[in-house]
């Protein structure tokens, strides 16, 4: 039930403006051995120029979180019977996550990380999307706004931005207490509350 939920929430908050989202894919390096990878959608046509068109292969999250459960059984936890909840691998891949960084230093990140194809003078960036001063690459990316990012992102980005810091060690329990009621709130509220928080916290993307 927790992975549908997921899945679905995830489906509802897809934008239909240009973006580039984190997914999870299977690379068929050859005959004999492929390997799965989290990439963002921006970088599988570059991997299709490398490996080749039909050897790169999506992976759903409602595969990737197959027999994943939230909680661990109480009867495993010798010593602690507690514990938090376990983010569905999915989450943990982040999955759905909107790009969000700066356009021309994903470009030369990706020129660095594939270099170039056999034969070719070019980087394999700019054989897939022509040079960046031609807009093409930073018009795939988009603009993107805080009610375009998935709640699981919104959640990193407000905690990233010092909301709910962790206390010291040596804090009353009063302010821990406090700490822990702010992030359990963050954990349970919904998109539009999340978005108000950012706001509230100065997150800024883009």
């Amino acid at each position: 039930m927790a992975r549908h939920t997921a899945e679905s929430t995830r489906a509802s908050e897809q934008s239909s403006k240009p973006l580039s989202r984190r997914i999870h894919v299977m690379v068929k390096r050859d005959i004999t051995s492929s390997a799965s990878t989290t990439i963002w959608q921006h970088e599988k046509p570059i991997l299709e120029s490398l490996f080749g068109e039909g050897n790169i292969t999506e992976v759903e999250a409602a595969t990737l979180d197959e027999g994943y459960a939230a909680f661990v059984r109480p009867d495993m936890l010798v010593y602690n019977k507690t514990q938090d909840k376990i983010p569905a691998p999915s989450e943990s891949h982040g999955m759905g996550f909107v790009f969000i960084g700066n356009a021309q230093a994903e470009y030369e990140r990706l020129a660095a990380a594939y270099g170039r194809l056999k034969d070719e003078k070019r980087d394999t960036v700019e054989v897939v999307y022509g040079r960046f001063q031609d807009g093409r690459f930073a018009g795939l990316l988009g603009k993107p706004e805080l009610e375009d990012l998935p709640s699981h992102q919104l959640r990193g980005l407000i905690l990233d931005y010092g909301y709910a810091p962790i206390p010291h060690k040596d804090a009353a329990a009063d302010e821990k207490n406090a700490v822990f009621k702010l992030r359990k709130e963050l954990g349970e509220a919904d998109k539009p509350t999340l978005i108000k928080i950012a706001e509230s916290v100065g997150v800024q993307i883009g």
